[in-house]
């Protein structure tokens, strides 16, 4: 029994290590995706400093105007560019934190704050590809050791007495 849960949890170690080693060309994926959805964002609210603008008002004015409207449709769309004018902020941050940084800091920055939309999308159309990067093994190693030693923990408490667990 203890052989066919050491092949297990090799097998699972090697697929997990496998699956990890994607995380820096999703990283850079997610990054592309986020300067379109920066751009996305910046045409939007530039489209509504015209119009208020136009209208003798600055953005704040003009979001506060629609906020405090009684017509339920301009409310929600105050509200829409407010919270668009947080996540633009947001997503700004991000990218400052990912450009030119190295690709397993982009990883992290993706895994500290990620923005669902723009990680849903990247999702969506993302191709795993061969990892022949350094950052793409070491992502790969990671993966592989840090599942086999959880599987190794959970073991623990099924071993019998004087076996030694070693080979997992």
């Amino acid at each position: 029994m203890a052989t066919l849960w050491r092949r297990i949890s090799l097998a699972l170690a090697f697929a997990f290590g496998l699956a990890t080693s994607q995380a820096p060309e999703f990283a850079q994926q997610y990054f592309q995706r986020l300067g379109g959805a920066i751009d996305e964002l910046n045409a939007e609210i530039a489209a509504f400093d015209a119009d208020s603008s136009g209208a003798g008002l600055s953005r704040d004015q003009g979001v506060a105007r629609l906020r405090n409207s009684d017509d339920s449709l301009a409310r929600g769309r105050g509200a829409q560019l407010a919270q668009d004018e947080e996540r633009l902020a947001r997503l700004r941050r991000q990218e400052q934190a990912m450009r030119g940084a190295a690709p397993l800091a982009k990883v992290q920055a993706v895994l500290a704050d990620p923005d669902a939309r723009v990680a849903r999308g990247a999702y969506a159309d993302f191709n795993p590809a061969l990892p022949l990067t350094s950052d793409g093994a070491l992502c790969a190693g990671a993966g592989f050791a840090g599942l086999l030693a959880l599987l190794r923990l959970l073991a623990m408490p099924f071993r019998r007495p004087g076996e030694s667990g070693e080979g997992i």
